[in-house]
């Protein structure tokens, strides 16, 4: 295959993309195409069938073209592609979203802040929703290192009822094992979650929160059933509201406003409801 990578080397960008095309390109020739040809020619590896990428030619390419939209809706429409770069991806819109409405004063700067800090998250979620197991204490670890394991991801996702990606985010917080943490939110351990809450070092504000969707998770568990995101939001509110003596109204309300935030639509229009009943009889 050395007249591929010959004609790769000296070749106008019309013959590389005659090379790009080939069914029987080499790998050699694919690699020198991923690490040295221009953006038109990269592009055309997505349509030759016999071309299969490893996750570090996705790594490469991301990196050389990630700025160019034609390669960024080729590599998002690949099912294996490494899903760390689905979230810098994710980062990377936001990021540019923000500096847009900055720039035009669409919004107020918070009302800005939040909204994208909002569709930052809800993306980055669903990227670990959809996670299997393997790869998910990985992209777990990889947002720690980049600081986007917020607390308000962990919140939302238990909002949402997502509790295998709580269990995660608490494990690796908490240095413990996954099968661990989960066993520390089912209540077992001398200390239970609270236990667990300290040592992932989480704000105490969130506790309540928390506590509630994994006490919800734990009906569901001994129901024997799983609930759609709404019903699991309109049980948290109901944990919320009649479980915790020792939560004061203030307190209540607060949490209420996580479930307003951060659950499923229709909890969401609820918590609203409750808050604002809550305020006015206080």
């Amino acid at each position: 295959h050395w007249h591929m990578l010959a004609v790769l080397r000296v070749g106008d960008e019309a013959r590389q993309a005659c090379v790009a095309l080939r069914p029987d390109l080499s790998e050699e020739a694919r690699d020198h195409i991923v690490k040295s040809s221009p953006l038109p020619v990269n592009l055309l590896l997505f349509e030759n069938s016999s071309v299969v990428f490893s996750g570090e030619d996705y790594h490469l390419l991301y990196k050389r073209f990630g700025h160019a939209g034609d390669m960024v809706d080729k590599l998002l429409a690949c099912t294996d592609l490494p899903l760390d770069i689905r979230i810098t991806q994710a980062k990377r819109v936001s990021n540019r979203m923000h500096q847009l409405m900055a720039e035009r004063g669409w919004l107020p700067a918070n009302d800005a802040a939040d909204l994208v800090a909002d569709a930052e998250e809800t993306a980055v979620l669903r990227i670990l929703t959809e996670a299997p197991d393997d790869e998910l204490g990985a992209l777990v670890t990889f947002l720690v290192g980049k600081s986007m394991l917020t607390p308000s991801i962990i919140v939302r996702a238990a909002c949402l009822g997502e509790m295998h990606v709580v269990e995660f985010a608490l494990a690796h917080l908490a240095g413990v094992p996954v099968r661990r943490a989960a066993e520390l939110m089912r209540g077992k351990g001398l200390t239970g979650f609270k236990g667990l809450h300290a040592k992932a070092g989480l704000p105490a504000s969130c506790y309540w929160i928390i506590q509630a969707a994994c006490d919800v998770a734990l009906d569901e568990e001994e129901e024997g059933i799983t609930l759609i995101a709404e019903d699991f939001g309109r049980r948290i509110i109901e944990a919320l509201m009649t479980r915790y003596e020792a939560l004061p109204v203030k307190e209540r309300t607060r949490h209420l406003e996580y479930v307003a935030r951060f659950a499923a639509d229709r909890a969401r229009i609820i918590a609203k409801r409750l808050k604002a009943d809550l305020v006015r009889a206080a």
